[in-house]
C-alpha cells in the first residue's frame, strides 16, 4: 500500500515537473546542467545521523528520473554526489548515492563520463565542474542545482 503510494506521488510530479518548470521562469531553455547532491552516504556521528539520510539517497534516483523524462540527458553535464565534506569517507555502509546513480546510468542512458562518486575521487569531480562553469556564457549558460549544503 505504502509502495503504491509513493509510486503514485512520484508519478504525479514527473508529469506536472514540465508545466511547472517552464511557469517558474527560469529562463532555461535547453541549456547546460551540473548538480551537485551531497548524499550523507552513511552514519556521521559528528552531525548525529545514525544511518545513511534517506531523503537524499531517495531524491537521487527521482531528480535523475525527472531530468530522464523530460529527456535532457545529453544537457546534464555534470552530476557530482556523496559530496557532504564533512562527513566521513564511505568504508562499509551501503553507497545508496551511488546505487542510485548507477541505476539511473543503467536505465535511462546518461553518460558515465558525467557522473563523480566525491567520495571516491573529490579531486577529479571538482575539476570536471570548474571545466564545466569555465565553458560558461551569456549564450552558453550553466544551470547549476545545489541538492544539498
Amino acid at each position: 500500500m505504502k509502495t503504491k503510494l509513493i509510486t503514485r506521488i512520484l508519478s504525479s510530479c514527473l508529469v506536472l515537473l514540465p508545466l511547472v518548470a517552464h511557469a517558474q521562469g527560469w529562463g532555461y531553455h535547453d541549456n547546460r546542467i551540473a548538480i551537485s547532491a551531497d548524499g550523507n552516504n552513511q552514519a556521521d556521528d559528528l552531525h548525529f545521523w545514525p544511518r545513511a539520510d534517506p531523503d537524499d539517497w531517495g531524491a537521487n534516483p527521482a531528480a535523475l528520473g525527472i531530468i530522464a523524462k523530460l529527456r535532457l540527458q545529453d544537457r546534464l553535464v555534470h552530476y557530482s554526489y556523496n559530496n557532504f565534506i564533512a562527513a566521513p569517507p564511505h568504508t562499509t555502509e551501503t553507497n545508496q548515492m551511488k546505487i542510485g546513480a548507477d541505476g539511473a546510468l543503467k536505465f535511462w542512458n546518461f553518460d558515465s563520463e558525467r557522473f563523480f562518486d566525491v567520495s571516491a575521487d573529490a579531486d577529479a569531480a571538482v575539476a570536471h565542474l570548474a571545466a564545466e562553469i569555465a565553458r560558461s556564457t551569456a549564450d552558453d549558460p550553466l544551470y547549476f542545482v545545489h541538492m544539498g549544503p
